[in-house]
C-alpha cells in the first residue's frame, strides 16, 4: 500500500465512523465534529480549552468556536473563565454531553473492531506503534513549517 492507499484507508474509516454515528447525530442534533469534541473532552478531561481541541483534532479556531457555541446553546457544555488568563475559557461537560460522548465511544469501538477484524493482536500492536510514530513525524513537520 502506498501513501494514497493509507490516506484512502483513513478517509474510509472516517466515513464509517460518520455513518455509524448518524443515530447519535440525529438523537442529539449534533454534527460529527461536535460529537468528536464531546468524546475528546470526556476521554481527556485535561483537554478543556478551545486551543486544546484545535491542536488535538486539527480543526480551525473558527470551526471550534462555532462548535462550542452550538454545544453551549444546546446545553451540552458550560464555559468558565480562567482566573489567571481571562482570554481562556475552560469547558465543562454536562450530563447530556457525557451521554453523547459514551455513545460515540461505542461507535469508535465498533468501527475499530470492524477495521482490525482478521488482523492478529501482534499486527495491531505494530500498526499502532507505526501510526504513533507517523503522527509524531507529521506533528513535528507541521510545527517546523
Amino acid at each position: 500500500m502506498d501513501t494514497t492507499g493509507i490516506i484512502a484507508s483513513g478517509t474510509q474509516l472516517k466515513k464509517l465512523i460518520s455513518k455509524k454515528s448518524e443515530p447519535a447525530q440525529r438523537k442529539y442534533r449534533l454534527r460529527p465534529v461536535e460529537l468528536n469534541i464531546l468524546l475528546l473532552l470526556h476521554a481527556d478531561p485535561h483537554m478543556d480549552t478551545a486551543k486544546d481541541i484545535m491542536n488535538r483534532l486539527h480543526v480551525s479556531k473558527a470551526h471550534v468556536s462555532q462548535s462550542l457555541d452550538h454545544l453551549k446553546s444546546g446545553g451540552f457544555i458550560s464555559l468558565w473563565e480562567d482566573p489567571q488568563d481571562r482570554r481562556v475559557f475552560h469547558i465543562q461537560l454536562r450530563q447530556s454531553a457525557i451521554d453523547a460522548a459514551l455513545e460515540m465511544q461505542t461507535v469508535y469501538a465498533e468501527c475499530w473492531a470492524l477495521a482490525v477484524r482478521n488482523i492478529s493482536p501482534e499486527e495491531v500492536s505494530v500498526l499502532l506503534r507505526v501510526a504513533q510514530k507517523m503522527s509524531d513525524n507529521i506533528s513535528l513537520a507541521l510545527a517546523e513549517g
